[in-house]
């Protein structure tokens, strides 16, 4: 009859079977720590990375309206007068779904008298009509900025992104991005 070994020097080194789960536990919470942190520096980024390109979008409006004796691009469905570059550049009402989009992406990025007023690369375009070639300036979410040239006395266009979660704010105050307040 063998007697057991009570000393543990006969016995393999190994780890139970408790022991492995608990590690890959702390793993695992490690790890989802890891990745909420991860989104966040993600979204703050495209925050920011959105609000640089409203202040190039905002130099760039002023820099038109400068030429253009403070009128705006825009569309026939706004408050203000058109100015004759947005005026002979825009498609019919019928042509896209973001008509002030479209006039904005058109005025700001013809070679036109002093244009154009936006030749760099920092601000994303989405195409919004394959066949006629229309673009419109997008946020870093991919979604086209909201555009609203001055109205009776203001003197500032509104430019908006609807921010990282439009469908959960259907009013659209909550995250909002505007041109607004950006120094």
């Amino acid at each position: 009859m063998k007697t057991q070994d009570t000393t543990g020097r006969g016995r393999r080194a190994a780890f139970t079977l408790l022991e492995l789960v608990t590690v890959v536990a702390i793993l695992g919470i490690l790890l989802s720590m890891l990745v909420v942190g991860a989104t966040d520096i993600m979204k703050s980024q495209r925050i920011a990375n959105t609000k640089a390109m409203l202040r190039v979008l905002g130099t760039s409006l002023e820099n038109y309206a400068r030429d253009y004796n403070d009128l705006y691009p825009y569309t026939s469905k706004s408050g203000s007068m058109m100015s004759p570059v947005a005026a002979d550049l825009m498609p019919t009402p019928s042509d896209a779904t973001y008509k002030e989009e479209v006039a904005l992406y058109l005025a700001i990025t013809a070679k036109r008298r002093h244009g154009p007023y936006y030749t760099g690369s920092e601000i994303n375009v989405k195409i919004v009509d394959k066949d006629k070639g229309l673009r419109v300036f997008a946020d870093a979410w991919d979604r086209p900025f909201v555009y609203s040239p001055p109205v009776q006395k203001e003197r500032i266009p509104r430019l908006k992104s609807l921010g990282p979660n439009p469908a959960t704010d259907p009013t659209g105050s909550k995250d909002d991005i505007t041109n607004y307040g950006l120094d």
